[in-house]
């Protein structure tokens, strides 16, 4: 199901142009469907590409976005290998693109065709971790400030000519050029782009805008400004059409929130005015002063004076408490879908269309509180676009990547938790939750999802560790598998094969073993084949694979 007309924008709507209705979705962020970068810097394999976008597919995700155009660093530049994007021209002044690893994009946007998948793509980045804004101006001119990424009018120049061969890139695969490639749904202005803390310039977004507009009229451009807002002067730029945020852990409370611990503020204040008052002054507090002053009167104030102290203590103490509880909470579960929402509103009264770009590292409530906005169709919400998904390995296993505060990225169907090896204990959670929110938007907006298939046969691959350490190119949306083995070898149409284990996942990083056959004889020669399973059902065995027992 390739993509065949561009999408379009209406005021606060994006109309597919496949159901000619509204497009909304909620999907993930697929960072490394053009280059890898964990374990490390490599160009995504054709397969690896295709195996992704296919379980994004059978997830009901219709829109990806990818990561940005890597930018060789000053540490690379001795390199003639790296694998960035962006590369020191062979003259030594200025940035050229490199072609070797082009192709990955190219490779990325013809898989993402076939399978029916859009892809908004971000320029460049605010991080470093591909090389991002700071790099690249070392490339032009390496007396420069980063700040000068905005400012310096050379800089600018070789920016905008960098964007001028990505849009008018023939795409070595399809033959085709990239903005006449109605895959691309959205060109972004960067990832997470800020300056000294705070807005990116007005005037740098509104011409990079303009610069695509002038080349690329067919393709959505998007500002890829972070987290301080918009000036009203690019929200009403009619040369951009969607704008985003990104939402990851801070501290923002709710006006309830607010109130209560204002109060407990109150209460604890009271408490130790209290405290102090009972403490050095207890003649002061009407209570506590007990006339005459007799030896049972002196032992009763004393008694109401501890136990003044012991309440004011316990107001203190669960004030605070509390309050801690609130922040507490509210560390792990942050308001996203509220501020989401506030974002989607803002951009609303601007007649454009909002994406929340990327979200996570938060509690499934959170996360799902974003999703949401998209489903109950909040005003200028187009869709929502979770952080992160990896797919298959060429060595077998999953792409893994460990985010911050013990998250990691997510593995379509999702797969049990298994930490040691990156699988996060959310996984499963968090990707019911966009497959079921998928399907109501379909239901919705008249899309169908593909219903699963019966999978095809895996791939073994030979074993470097051992010849009885099984493992195999997965197959996309696969729970489990199971492998056989037989010793009727060569393997003939007459052979018996026994399952020496069922419901195997391939819950292991990339590269890793996924089965060892502890119950081989040694010298004895065995095949084995492995199959899959998944929710349509089991599929064929894979081609043997003979090997003679250490």
């Amino acid at each position: 199901m390739s993509n065949t007309s561009f999408v379009v924008r209406t005021g606060t709507v994006l109309t597919d142009p496949l159901t000619s209705r509204p497009l909304r979705f909620v999907s993930f962020n697929i960072p490394s469907l053009h280059l890898n970068d964990d374990p490390q810097f490599q160009l995504t394999t054709p397969w690896e590409q295709a195996d992704v976008l296919s379980s994004l597919s059978q997830l009901g995700g219709r829109v990806t976005r990818t990561y940005v155009l890597g930018v060789q660093t000053p540490e690379e530049e001795t390199s003639t290998a790296t694998t960035k994007h962006i590369i020191k021209a062979a003259n030594g002044t200025g940035a050229v693109l490199n072609e070797r690893v082009m192709v990955g994009l190219d490779t990325a946007i013809a898989a993402a065709s076939n399978a029916g998948i859009r892809i908004i793509f971000p320029f460049i980045d605010r991080w470093e971790w591909w090389g991002g804004v700071e790099s690249f101006v070392k490339l032009i001119n390496p007396s420069l400030p980063p700040s000068a990424f905005y400012s310096n009018p050379a800089v600018m120049g070789v920016f905008k000519s960098i964007i001028s061969q990505i849009v008018l890139r023939n795409n070595t695969v399809s033959g085709i050029l990239y903005r006449d490639d109605p895959t691309i749904l959205a060109w972004e202005t960067g990832n997470e782009l800020e300056l000294d803390g705070g807005r990116v310039p007005a005037t740098w977004t509104q011409n990079v805008a303009a610069h695509l507009k002038s080349i690329d009229p067919n393709h959505l451009v998007m500002d890829g400004s972070f987290k301080h807002g918009w000036d009203g002067s690019v929200l009403n730029d009619p040369n951009i059409d969607l704008y985003s945020n990104h939402y990851y852990r801070h501290l923002s409370f709710s006006p309830g929130e607010w109130v209560g611990m204002g109060l407990l503020a109150g209460v604890f204040i009271a408490a130790i005015v209290l405290l102090c008052l009972t403490t050095c002054c207890p003649r002061r507090v009407k209570w506590v002063k007990t006339p005459p002053e007799s030896y049972r009167h002196r032992k009763e104030t004393r008694f109401r004076q501890f136990l003044t102290i012991f309440i004011a203590f316990v107001l203190a103490g669960g004030a605070i408490g509390g309050i801690g509880g609130i922040i507490a909470h509210r560390i792990p579960n942050p308001r996203y879908g509220a501020l989401s929402n506030s974002d989607a509103a803002l951009v609303a009264s601007h007649n454009k269309v909002f994406i929340a770009g990327e979200f996570g590292l938060a509690s499934a409530a959170s996360l799902t509180s974003v999703l949401q906005n998209v489903v109950d169709n909040q005003p200028a919400f187009a869709g929502a676009l979770v952080w992160s998904l990896r797919g298959h390995c060429k060595s077998g296993g999953f792409y893994t990547h460990e985010e911050q505060h013990g998250y990691a990225a997510y593995h379509y169907p999702g797969l049990p938790a298994n930490k040691a090896q990156g699988f996060p204990d959310d996984e499963q959670t968090i990707i019911t939750t966009v497959k079921s929110m998928a399907k109501d938007l379909a239901t919705q907006t008249g899309y169908t999802i593909t219903p699963p298939r019966i999978p095809t046969a895996p791939t073994l691959i030979p074993s470097t560790i051992s010849p009885t350490n099984i493992r195999w190119l997965g197959v996309p949306g696969a729970i489990s598998y199971d492998v056989a083995r037989t010793s009727n070898v060569p393997v003939s149409s007459e052979s018996a094969w026994t399952v020496v284990k069922a419901g195997v996942t391939d819950n292991v990083k990339c590269n890793t073993t996924i089965f060892v056959d502890a119950a081989a004889v040694g010298g004895t020669s065995y095949a084995y084949a492995v199959r899959a399973r998944n929710e349509a059902g089991v599929g064929p065995l894979s081609d043997p694979m003979v090997v003679v027992a250490p």
